[in-house]
């Protein structure tokens, strides 16, 4: 009886035993990693890992550990891999360890794209749905995408230059349009809402229900607690959001989309367990799918682009130059440029360079993505068990300077090195190039998939989207839309960093990660109708009066832009700098300006040969230096490059001033 007993006892513990000895496994492997920097805490590296700023700590760490190495998150030892040749075989392994209370809460625990449903069903409605966005598709709905700008365009030029304008939150109207034009063949109205000051219904339902799910995240029961206020509020979001959600799936059905948009592609699907079309569950969490995945990314991606334009002057310049020899830049002698066409995109090279470096430097799905493995792996010299949880953060990898030369910098240029989406392999790996890219956009205005076939020796580093047969399946219209929404806007409008943002630093700053990384109080730029005449009143530029001598601020190589008298009939510019000891000169501060060689080589002649342009003012306690639109012209500089001096010296005046105006007094 004993003996029966017992071995009772051991088939009853047997798989308490296992997952026992397969945690112990994991344990062993992971200790025999680096180690991120945490005290050896019960929480571990959980708080780090779970705040709005990890997106910071995960090049942190790499910069210190390397490729790979290993977190804590509490009790569970996880892998974290920020090198893209050890990460290559996780895109093919293991199951989603992040989605599943998303799918539990948005898709009712529906399988969909998103949440990486079984393997069958998955690459079913991934090959369905694929030729959705293929060149010819979105050639033919890119006419549909570009009437969405000019309303944009109305309601920028309404605000007017001296107002901040969040560009987050318009360009989250533009994207949802556009997933909607993919879908049904008609937009949502997000665009022509912007003048109402009204959002798109489904925006307006899904932002606050994404905030409740990923405050729930990490104790997903919580959403049970609901005698818990912000609990019981998460579930009158959800429940709303549902509805809408039904309301869509019925738009579909009685719509009738064409046959080769995303929406008949979903109604013609059969799902391969019953041979039967997509159940209203299941087109209901593929809808969401695009939606929320197409909705959250595109139109930060858009943001951070819009933001770095605006703090690299010399950039946006080059951007500028390659829209007005196309003929499609406002200017003063043309302030209705032609529209933006098809294939016009494959002319924008610089334009693609810039969009590709801001989705390096800020990549919306900064987490990357995270796998439990099937199957023990060997990564490197490490061998890692099954069972493992594994994370590859693609900001780690962006962002990696044993990658990428310079990697915080903000270098578009970097792209015109060949195949420069990749990384030569140490062990000869073959990698697919079949997830397309911005490259794609080219040759006759045909979008096409990558380049084709593989490339021996090469790994890719480059992945915005993600990498495998599980990237991004929209990845093309979202390309697509950051082309069209942001040609459109660099077309007509000059743009400059609010006094709130400052400058570089303040869009670093500004990053926030829950799902996706965001800029957390919105994109606040100040818009400048490039139509405008540059010799107009100062008062066209936004104007900075502060006094030097009250803030006690030390000026170092930048000087305040002050006001100058309303009775000037010249665009001028006054600089104010008190005489403190080391006060920079004029071509001191020339070269802390943001402008292309070029330009600052002709300040610099002129300065040396013209004692007439920089004209000194004295009085009682400051000298002011005044320097105006005709003066530049006697320096050779072009409308634009006159245009850009003067903007370039009131976007830091605002820097300045923004930092003065709480800034304690300095001798």
């Amino acid at each position: 009886m004993a003996v029966v007993s017992a071995v009772l006892l051991v088939l009853l513990l047997r798989p308490t035993l296992r997952a026992a000895v397969a945690e112990l496994r994991i344990w062993l492997a992971w200790s025999k990693l680096p180690h991120t920097p945490t005290p050896w805490g019960f929480s571990g590296d959980l708080p780090q890992a779970t705040s709005f700023e990890r997106h910071r700590y995960y090049p942190a760490w790499t910069k210190q550990l390397g490729g790979i190495f290993g977190i804590r998150l509490g009790p569970i030892c996880n892998v974290m891999i920020c090198d893209p040749e050890l990460a290559q075989p996780i895109f093919e392994e293991g199951k989603a360890s992040l989605y599943t209370p998303i799918q539990a809460m948005f898709n009712h625990n529906v399988p969909s794209l998103f949440t990486l449903p079984p393997p069958e069903y998955y690459r079913a409605v991934r090959k369905a749905v694929a030729p959705a966005f293929n060149s010819s598709n979105l050639r033919e709905g890119f006419d549909r995408l570009a009437n969405l700008m000019p309303a944009v365009i109305s309601h920028l030029r309404s605000v007017g230059p001296e107002k901040n304008v969040d560009l987050h939150n318009i360009a989250g109207h533009v994207t949802m349009d556009a997933i909607s034009l993919s879908i049904f063949n008609e937009d949502l109205g997000g665009a022509q809402k912007l003048a109402l000051g009204v959002r798109p219904d489904y925006a307006a339902l899904v932002d606050p229900a994404i905030k409740g799910v990923l405050d729930t995240l990490a104790i997903p029961w919580m959403r049970h607690l609901t005698f818990i206020p912000a609990m019981a509020q998460l579930k009158r979001d959800l429940k709303l959001l549902h509805e809408e959600q039904k309301r869509m799936v019925a738009r579909l059905q009685n719509c009738k989309p064409a046959a080769s948009s995303l929406g008949g592609h979903l109604l013609a699907l059969k799902d391969p367990a019953t041979g039967r079309p997509l159940t209203d569950a299941q087109l209901e969490a593929e809808l969401v799918t695009f939606f929320f995945a197409g909705y959250d990314t595109s139109n930060a991606a858009i943001s951070w682009t819009l933001g770095l334009l605006a703090a690299h002057a010399d950039v946006q310049q080059k951007v500028a130059s390659e829209l007005e020899g196309l003929g499609l830049r406002a200017t003063p002698t043309q302030p209705q440029p032609r529209r933006l066409t098809w294939e016009d995109l494959s002319h924008l090279d610089y334009l693609r360079k810039v969009i590709k470096e801001s989705l390096r430097m800020y990549t919306v799905a900064a987490g990357g993505t995270i796998r439990t493995l099937g199957k023990p792996l060997r990564l490197g010299p490490h061998d890692i068990p099954a069972g493992t949880i594994v994370q590859v953060p693609f900001h780690g990898i962006h962002r990696n300077p044993a990658v990428w030369d310079q990697p915080d910098d903000f270098l578009p240029d970097r792209w015109d090195e060949p195949d420069a989406e990749y990384c030569k392999a140490r062990t000869g790996m073959k990698t697919s190039s079949k997830d397309s890219d911005l490259d794609s956009i080219g040759g006759s205005g045909v979008l096409h998939q990558g380049k084709g076939g593989e490339k021996a020796g090469k790994v890719r580093r480059f992945m915005p989207f993600s990498y495998g047969p599980r990237s991004c399946v929209g990845q093309n219209l979202a390309n697509l839309t950051m082309m069209t929404f942001v040609a459109t806007v660099c077309a007509h409008f000059h743009l400059q960093l609010a006094p709130e943002i400052g400058d570089k630093q303040g869009i670093e700053d500004a990053a926030l990660t829950n799902l996706t990384m965001q800029p957390k109080d919105g994109m606040l730029l100040r818009l400048q109708v490039t139509s405008a005449v540059v010799g107009r009143k100062v008062s066209a530029f936004s104007k900075v009066t502060i006094s030097v001598q009250a803030t006690g601020l030390r000026m170092g190589p930048e000087l305040l832009l002050c006001q100058q008298g309303e009775e000037s009939s010249r665009s001028c510019c006054c600089l104010s700098t008190t005489q403190l000891p080391g006060m920079p000169t004029l071509q001191e501060v020339i070269a802390a300006m943001s402008l292309v060689p070029e330009t600052a080589e002709k300040l610099k002649t002129w300065l040396t040969q013209s004692e007439q342009g920089w004209k000194l003012n004295e009085a009682a306690d400051e000298t002011f230096y005044t320097l105006c639109d005709d003066d530049l012209k006697s320096a050779e500089l072009n409308l634009w490059e006159r245009r850009l001096v003067l903007s370039e010296l009131q976007l830091k005046s605002g820097a300045r001033a923004q930092r003065a105006a709480g800034a304690p007094a300095s001798s």
